[in-house]
């Protein structure tokens, strides 16, 4: 198998710029990585001129990109689509994620992510955002598709989902205690969003194993100083939690409070409904977006996802927020990798990890993808 060296490339570990460094891959992982390595005479050498080099970015949430929305095509073709135009963008690895649609809608996602992870090493898994949400915390979801689960429901994407369900965001409050406990017992992430759980209801679902909590501070019980809600149970509590660093979804000085509190726990995802689309106005499912100044926008104006990858939102924790380098691609890598248990396998420079990789200049700009 072919090998490449990369000489002259800085990158970070353990918080710590490490410059004049080679890295040494092949197609598929890291080989060896140090001040010097040793390589094949064959191999292929690239000077990478004192750039900084990171693992490719990790997207536990993807509406869509390009002109294609899943919800709207649940196909393998779109998952292609959408995969290059956040691989375009440095986001290595990622998870296609449906918003709350009918029951055979959830199906046939799960069968077609299923057959494009086989394809697409990129595609790790499905996150399903719905449709088990409060209405009154509906956001950009169609309060139509909302509802209360069912057991024969539950079995199904339970049995359906083996292997490819990866993240699923529920109101946890719309759920009874033995489905909520049936839930937590399946080999997949369990997160809380969308929900009007009051602070003390929501370190209960904590104590009880809901490990995450999905976009903190939108679309969910907010802090109040009498009552903080989910947003102030998630900052408290040892938890996992997203977040969209765009400055529309969350103000800047939010996602710093976050990230102090949070620290290791505050990852970043794009929740990306498209990239680059070109119209103004889309309808799916009986729900119409309405793109202005560059967001996406329902009809009664709430947010219906975002416009950036994950690489804009680093930039923006670093260059507007204020978080360290390190600490900002540590939230777009290791950390999310680290929620489903695949930081041994991506989101790390280290040995035996993924060759896919980025290389920024010292704008931060994504020069090359390896």
């Amino acid at each position: 198998m072919r090998t490449t060296l990369l000489k002259n490339c800085k990158f970070y570990q353990n918080d710590i710029l490490l410059e004049d460094q080679e890295i040494l891959i092949d197609e598929n992982a890291i080989l060896a990585i140090g001040k010097r390595v040793t390589a094949s005479e064959k191999a292929k050498v690239l000077n990478l001129n004192n750039q900084l080099v990171t693992p490719g970015f990790v997207d536990l949430q993807v509406n869509g990109g390009r002109q294609v929305f899943f919800n709207n095509d649940i196909s393998v073709e779109a998952l292609e689509q959408i995969l290059q135009a956040h691989e375009e963008r440095g986001t290595r690895y990622l998870l296609p994620t449906l918003i709350s649609s009918k029951g055979s809608n959830i199906i046939r996602a799960l069968e077609v992510v299923a057959e494009a992870m086989q394809q697409f090493p990129g595609i790790l898994g499905l996150h399903l955002e719905g449709p088990f949400l409060n209405p009154d915390k509906h956001g950009g979801h169609n309060p139509a598709n909302l509802r209360k689960p069912t057991d024969q429901e539950l079995d199904q994407i339970i049995s359906k989902g083996v292997g490819v369900l990866k993240i699923m965001t529920i109101a946890p409050e719309m759920f009874s205690p033995r489905q909520l406990q049936k839930l937590l017992q399946q080999d997949f992430v369990v997160s809380a969003g969308h929900s009007t759980a009051t602070y003390e209801q929501a370190q209960s679902f904590f104590r009880l194993g809901i490990k995450c909590v999905t976009h903190l501070y939108n679309a969910m019980s907010s802090f109040q100083h009498r009552e903080p809600g989910l947003v102030g149970a998630t900052l408290s509590a040892p938890v996992y939690a997203s977040i969209i660093a765009d400055g529309v979804h969350t103000h800047f000085s939010a996602v710093k409070m976050a990230y102090r509190l949070k620290k290791e726990k505050l990852f970043l995802i794009s929740d990306a409904s498209f990239i680059g689309l070109e119209q103004d106005v889309i309808t799916f499912e009986e729900t119409t977006i309405y793109k202005k100044n560059g967001q996406f926008y329902t009809a009664e104006g709430n947010l219906a996802g975002s416009s950036i990858a994950l690489h804009d939102a680093l930039r923006h924790c670093v260059t507007s927020v204020g978080i360290s380098l390190p600490e900002a691609i540590r939230g777009a890598t290791e950390i999310p990798a680290r929620l489903l248990g695949l930081e041994n396998k991506i989101g790390q420079l280290a040995t035996g990890n993924s060759a896919k990789l980025n290389v920024l200049d010292d704008a931060l700009n994504l020069v090359l993808r390896i």
